[in-house]
């Protein structure tokens, strides 16, 4: 550790000094840039007109070096923070690698990758859900409408009316290519969301990320060739019930374990922050006596890249 903290200081001085002569080249510039216009506005007319080329381009080449050096004491200032950045990174994972609790931890922030995994699948999964209820039923209205237009139809020989309902029906049909489309994206979710938590490990025996319900025969896909006819619009019918039945039969498991995995996660986000704060309380008082300085932002900042991060 001694030598990380020798290697940082003579860095970070390094950078320091590059820092500090690039602020000195943008003062001495500015300075000489202030001075020429000064010089500028001091001459007559015929004296401007006669040095116009020349000032400008000695105007010129000042603010060209006045742009490559504020460019680069911004690049050294980027640098100095990424550089203390990773160095306190490493330097508190080192302290955490060497730890007595270094296997308690790994297997803390495993369990948290996973359980927030799982929380942002499942999250993205009922979305899904929601969405394919949503184009059910509106496509469920339309097919109604449809029904309704298609038995007048059958009653009416007005032109309007067989107009109407071709309108109706064809509406129908979008409605229902857009409902199959969402319940597609919906089974395709589920499936990968039932997937990812059955590769997940189990370390610590992590009962949350049962899935509370039963993933098998769950098949919602439906194709509809054609439906010009009013049988196959009550078929149509049936078919989008079915369908808004089986996606809402998944909801409670899947909102059980939205709930169960985000309180996993915060839980272990607060054991894990707790063990990390005080296994690196000997490298923090090691810093400190080096004479480098960390701020409670810092130290916040760096806990979360070590612990939550990686």
């Amino acid at each position: 550790m001694d030598n990380a903290i020798r290697d940082y200081k003579n860095q970070s001085a390094d950078i320091r000094q590059h820092i500090h002569d690039a602020h000195k080249a943008i003062t001495r510039q500015t300075a000489s840039l202030t001075k020429l216009n000064e010089e500028r506005r001091a001459q007559s007319f015929l004296e401007k007109l006669s040095t116009y080329f020349t000032h400008r381009k000695r105007a010129r080449a000042i603010e060209e070096t006045l742009i490559e050096q504020k460019h680069k004491s911004r690049r050294y200032t980027k640098e100095q923070a990424k550089h203390r950045k990773q160095f306190l990174e490493a330097f508190f994972l080192a302290g955490i690698s060497n730890s007595d609790q270094s296997i308690r931890i790994s297997e803390l922030k495993k369990a948290y990758s996973s359980a927030s995994k799982v929380t942002q699948s499942a999250k993205t999964t009922l979305e899904y859900a929601k969405k394919a209820i949503n184009e059910i039923s509106e496509a469920s209205s339309s097919v109604s409408s449809a029904q309704t237009m298609e038995v007048i139809d059958m009653f009416s020989s007005n032109k309007g009316i067989a107009m109407m309902s071709s309108l109706s029906t064809a509406s129908a049909s979008s409605e229902i290519d857009d409902a199959s489309r969402a319940i597609k994206r919906f089974t395709d979710a589920l499936g990968q969301h039932s997937k990812m938590v059955a590769k997940i490990s189990d370390p610590m025996n992590m009962e949350w990320l049962d899935l509370g319900f039963d993933l098998a025969g769950v098949d919602l896909g439906f194709d509809f060739s054609s439906i010009f006819s009013f049988l196959a619009l009550s078929s149509a019918s049936s078919d989008l019930d079915a369908a808004s039945r089986k996606i809402k039969e998944t909801l409670p498991g899947l909102k059980s374990q939205l709930t169960r995995c985000s309180d996993a996660s915060t839980q272990l986000a607060k054991e894990l922050s707790a063990i990390a704060k005080e296994v690196c309380r000997p490298a923090l008082e090691t810093l400190q006596s080096a004479g480098i300085e960390v701020t409670e932002s810092e130290l916040a900042n760096t806990m979360n890249s070590v612990c939550f991060v990686r």
